[in-house]
């Protein structure tokens, strides 16, 4: 039996903090104070939404993470506005 896929539907998912900190902070590296790259990864994941119907929708999950240019550091955006 064939997976019918409706749609494709994107998520972003972050705290009020992780907001703030992705729009106004500026992205150094607390380890050696160079600047951070910013990356954005995605996953692709397929949802049901009802029992009833075998129909799924999927659903492109994105995940921002930062790079130190300098020591090749990678940190994830909770991680830098916890900080």
């Amino acid at each position: 039996m064939r997976k019918v896929v409706l749609g494709t539907e994107t998520n972003y998912s972050f705290s009020l903090g992780e907001l703030v900190y992705l729009l106004f902070k500026k992205k150094v590296c607390h380890k050696c104070g160079s600047d951070l790259e910013k990356h954005k990864g995605s996953a692709v994941r397929t949802e049901t939404r009802s029992p009833l119907f075998k129909q799924g929708v999927q659903v492109k999950d994105y995940k921002y993470y930062f790079v130190c240019t300098e020591y090749e550091s990678h940190f994830s955006l909770s991680e830098l506005a916890s900080k």
